[in-house]
């Protein structure tokens, strides 16, 4: 009995023992150390641990959470930043990358009317830089720069499924499957549908009665394919929501 009190022991303490050193490389190999820019404004960064424990499903979801930062809704569904000394921002306040990709819109000033609610399921961390230089990003000017950077076969390695359904009929459904050849070709896919039926408001003015809706449906595309220094990427991301 003693001995295999003792063996049982030993195996306790190595198994703890691995569970730490793992703990410690992904930590040490998290992708944020590589792509975050330490002096370009007051920096946030979300690693891939901190989304995981928020259960985040969209970006807003996140945006919600940075200090000093506050979100409103405003006309036509629009989400706008409000800081402590403004009622609301211009929608050119803030511009959003993904893997250094600008996403902002050329004819509307910010892509945050079609990304704001993206899922961020496929996501492997996030920045969010505020009171930056604009010629760090680009020349355009903008107080908060989000980036956000795709998971990769070099720190992924299989597939993972996640449904969510609600009492309304809403669901919204991820899918990824990510894996490294033996000729040495990675590969990402993605991809995500959703269907988000929200709670309908009701305003009366002038003894008319409005509704006020929010619901949402689209579906979001992501592929890469690397081989040593080179990258593609592809992806579509369709959006259509009920306008106030």
């Amino acid at each position: 009995m003693k001995f295999l009190f003792v063996i049982g022991f030993c195996t306790a303490l190595f198994s703890q023992e691995l569970h730490s050193l793992l703990d410690a490389y992904k930590k040490e190999s998290d992708l944020s150390k590589v792509t975050k820019r330490d002096t370009s404004g007051f920096l946030e960064i979300y690693t891939r641990e901190d989304l995981e424990r928020m259960q985040a499903h969209n970006l807003l979801d996140v945006l919600k959470t940075v200090p000093g930062l506050y979100l409103k809704r405003g006309a036509n569904n629009l989400t706008l930043f409000t800081t402590a000394s403004a009622q609301s921002t211009p929608v050119t306040f803030s511009r959003i990358y993904i893997n250094d990709h600008d996403m902002t819109s050329s004819s509307f000033g910010s892509g945050f009317l079609i990304w704001g609610e993206m899922s961020i399921e496929y996501i492997d961390h996030i920045e969010i830089y505020k009171a930056t230089s604009s010629m760090e990003f680009g020349n355009e000017n903008a107080s908060i720069i989000v980036k956000l950077y795709t998971k990769d076969a070099a720190r992924d390695n299989g597939s993972k499924v996640r449904i969510i359904g609600d009492s309304r009929g809403g669901y919204d459904a991820n899918i990824y499957t990510t894996d490294i050849t033996k000729n040495g070709i990675s590969y990402f896919a993605y991809a995500n549908s959703d269907n988000i039926r929200r709670k309908t408001y009701h305003n009366t003015y002038n003894n008319k009665t409005y509704d006020f809706k929010s619901d949402k449906k689209g579906y979001n595309l992501y592929g890469s394919l690397g081989y040593k220094d080179y990258k593609l990427e592809f992806g579509k991301y369709y959006k259509k929501m009920t306008v106030l």
